[in-house]
């Protein structure tokens, strides 16, 4: 088994996988964790669990080697945020109410950003609200 091999093995072993799970594209849903097929500085592939940045390259959590990452060659998702975290709103004033009372800023601030940073609000605030009920399920689980 060459390098690239046990540092995919121990991707899929750190994200609970028993294969590779499929390549993200346009229409893969939003996305929390997910293995990131990666080139290390020596330009050698390699494998890194990522964090989802939404509207921006995904943050590193776990890399594999010793070379550090150079460049994200392309994102395989292995955890999705769940829709019952994603509020629904008809309209899109509501949302901007929504992002600016979860922030603690004013409806006109939310709303003169760009939709894309808009966006990148809501969904950070949807998995962040994911993440925290996860952990509080896996802490009863442990009591």
């Amino acid at each position: 088994m060459n390098k690239t091999q046990q540092d995919e093995t121990q991707a899929l072993m750190y994200a609970g996988l028993p294969e590779m799970p499929a390549e993200a594209d346009a229409t893969t849903p939003v996305w929390i964790n997910a293995i990131a097929k990666c080139l290390s500085h020596n330009l050698r592939e390699t494998y890194a669990i990522v964090k989802m940045n939404y509207g921006k390259s995904p943050i590193i959590v776990q890399s594999f080697n010793t070379d550090g990452i150079a460049k994200v060659v392309s994102v395989h998702p292995y955890k999705f945020l769940d829709a019952k975290f994603v509020p629904k709103f008809s309209r899109a004033a509501d949302t901007n109410q929504y992002i600016a009372n979860v922030y603690g800023v004013s409806v006109s601030s939310v709303s003169k950003l760009k939709k894309e940073e808009r966006l990148r609000l809501f969904y950070t605030h949807c998995i962040k609200q994911q993440e925290a009920y996860e952990k509080e399920q896996s802490q009863k689980t442990e009591d």
